[in-house]
């Protein structure tokens, strides 16, 4: 992935926070031949490990896909897999920047994890990384759905139709880009500008913004 070096992300907390908050991933699948792609939630296996990481290389994740896509049957023959997420992004106009001269760009987050993977299929692994997946989504759309009930023999019968997988870190690269070559005077514009659309996505990005121009100590 094209990281300039203003952009590049390191700290471990900061790349794996972004894995819990945006955790609907990109698989991509490559064997010399050709490629696959395919998308699915993805989980930290020890999601209270980001907060205190030291580095990103061998953290684990999780996730399951439905037995019949076929990158399942290319998993067998190569359990390699690159991981991509994107997390928030926004269009930045020239028009919120003091300095003049100024193209339009865009502000984004995004990592590339590359990872060796094992599968499982054990019953009770893959009813946890459900539960895993309601109570860390359903909070969000007022839902409540959980195994209770009924609902319990409905996800036996599905558990046969899908695979679970360990991924296990082995690469990384990370790039935040979040204006830090831009002066405190136009970063502070974006920030404002980023947040009076009144959008979630945008907020996340002035957000992810003014965390950088707290934390780092720029030099513009």
């Amino acid at each position: 992935m094209y990281t300039p070096a203003p952009f590049s992300e390191t700290r471990p907390d900061r790349i794996l926070g972004l894995i819990e908050a945006y955790n609907f991933a990109t698989l991509v699948h490559a064997d010399g031949t050709d490629v696959s792609l395919t998308h699915a939630p993805v989980f930290l296996s020890d999601p209270e490990r980001a907060a205190n990481a030291t580095q990103v290389d061998g953290s684990t994740l999780e996730l399951h896909l439905a037995r019949a896509n076929a990158i399942c049957h290319r998993l067998e023959q190569l359990p390699k897999l690159t991981v991509a997420i994107l997390g928030p992004s926004s269009y930045i106009t020239p028009s919120w920047y003091e300095t003049p001269g100024v193209v339009p760009t865009w502000n984004y987050a995004a990592l590339h994890l590359h990872c060796e993977v094992q599968s499982f299929t054990d019953p009770e692994r893959l009813h946890a990384l459900f539960d895993r997946t309601a109570r860390a989504h359903e909070p969000s759309v007022g839902g409540n759905w959980n195994r209770d009930g009924d609902r319990q023999q409905m996800v036996d019968s599905l558990i046969h139709g899908v695979v679970g997988y360990q991924l296990t870190v082995t690469s990384h690269e990370a790039i935040f880009k979040m204006s830090q070559n831009k002066s405190r005077a136009d970063r502070s514009n974006v920030i404002a500008g980023l947040a009076g659309l009144g959008r979630d996505a945008t907020r996340d990005v002035a957000a992810m913004m003014a965390a950088y121009s707290q934390e780092r100590d720029f030099n513009v």
